[in-house]
């Protein structure tokens, strides 16, 4: 009847509200927001400066085949760099002058790209990736062209003796042999320099394949974090009726119910969380048992994660589990790895159920299982270990601590 009355109340039904909504809201809001990220770096404008009057066909080139659907042609390299302060344009490449003499002269020369890092992350690191790509392919056509020349200059000095030769037996055959001599050449080497060109190639085999976008990559760190957050208001109001019905039916059987309210509302919140994969992020694999579990185990982490200071120090120990939440974005290891993080947050990590998920959900909307045990036994610890300590303070804080607001007034 307790147990009834307990579920009942309006801090449980709103709790279920809050895991539900958030789950659903958060995940969506990060996932869409993060959707246009990075193929939609192609749609910002850039520049090209030519300064170079012998390097038209070079600036045909980069306009023809950079991936920009706007690209400006300038001469003036000043305004162009004040259109990227104003972020008018995100990257100006500049053709110093010289630039195809300098080749030609076989000196040292560059390609200047200008990229403004006062911008997002994303969009400075596309560019930088461009501007590698855009010097790599032009220094191997430089190689190219250069190996032809040298081949082409050896190959002419040989033929050379050749026409002397007929040109002293034969005059009448040395135009003749000239023009075949010049077309066997260029053959010659056109064919050498194309093996030299495609000697190396690039395969990319992708292993667990993830759909294109930073969202998709993005999705087990939003889907954890979206569900935390759920986890983290609904710890507060539990806790406003578990304060309720500890007056009335003891510490201890309030806090049976508050846990098995947890459990309830970890396995409506992991519903939620498992069918935003699905239908926002569109998974259609076949591990939704897995998902469901996994999501489970780290809602039920959040929750007597953020009930340690719930209970230590009433409604005020929600600003410090928020503060707690923001730790964990990192220690939760969706960004960055574990083996590169400082000793602060690879301490973190140890206690962030966010990590557990994360690292689960990175293989489970992979469709793959590979490891994945070790991350639910280390949840399962978790969530164990907090039980025991949530318990303990429960057995030691004899009032329940409820913050009068009014009285900070």
């Amino acid at each position: 009847m307790q147990i009834r009355k307990f579920f009942k109340s309006k801090g449980v039904i709103i709790a279920a509200l809050a895991v539900i909504i958030y789950s659903l809201a958060v995940f969506g809001i990060y996932f869409n927001g993060y959707k246009p990220m990075p193929d939609k770096v192609k749609d910002l404008p850039i520049t090209i400066v030519n300064q170079d009057a012998k390097a038209s066909t070079i600036e045909k080139n980069l306009k023809e085949n950079l991936p920009f659907k706007t690209i400006h042609l300038s001469s003036d390299l000043s305004k162009s760099k004040k259109d990227l302060k104003n972020n008018k344009v995100y990257m100006v490449i500049e053709i110093p002058k010289n630039f195809t003499q300098k080749i030609s002269e076989n000196k040292s020369t560059q390609l200047n790209f200008y990229i403004n890092e006062a911008n997002q992350y994303p969009v400075v690191n596309g560019m930088k990736n461009i501007a590698s790509q855009i010097s790599s392919s032009i220094n191997r056509n430089v190689i190219v062209k250069k190996t032809q020349v040298m081949l082409t200059k050896q190959a002419m000095a040989q033929m050379q003796k050749e026409l002397a030769t007929i040109a002293a037996q034969s005059p009448a055959q040395a135009k003749v042999a000239q023009k075949a001599a010049n077309e066997k050449v260029a053959n010659m080497v056109n064919e050498n320099t194309n093996k030299l060109a495609d000697s190396v190639q690039t395969q990319i085999y992708r292993i667990n394949p993830v759909k294109n976008g930073m969202n998709y990559a993005m999705a087990p760190f939003f889907l954890n974090m979206a569900g935390y957050i759920g986890a983290l208001f609904g710890t507060i109001l539990l806790y406003g009726t578990y304060a309720k019905f500890a007056k009335s039916i003891g510490r201890f059987k309030a806090y049976a119910n508050l846990e098995l309210a947890f459990a309830v509302m970890a396995f409506l919140g992991s519903l939620a969380m498992t069918f935003a994969a699905v239908w926002i992020g569109k998974y259609q694999g076949h591990l939704f048992a897995q998902l469901i579990f996994t999501h489970w185990l780290v809602l039920m982490g959040a929750y007597n994660l953020n009930a340690i200071l719930v209970l230590l120090l009433g409604q005020m120990g929600t600003a410090i589990n928020t503060l707690f939440t923001m730790i964990q974005v990192i220690a939760g290891g969706g960004m960055i790895p574990l083996q590169v993080a400082s000793p602060f947050f690879n301490f973190w990590h140890y206690i962030s159920p966010i990590y557990y998920g994360t690292l689960t959900d990175f293989k489970l909307l992979a469709e793959t299982t590979t490891n994945i045990g070790q991350y639910w036994l280390g949840a399962v610890w978790l969530i164990v270990g907090l039980v025991i300590a949530n318990l303990i303070i429960v057995s030691l804080r004899k009032t329940q601590p409820m913050t009068n607001f009014e009285s900070l007034a």
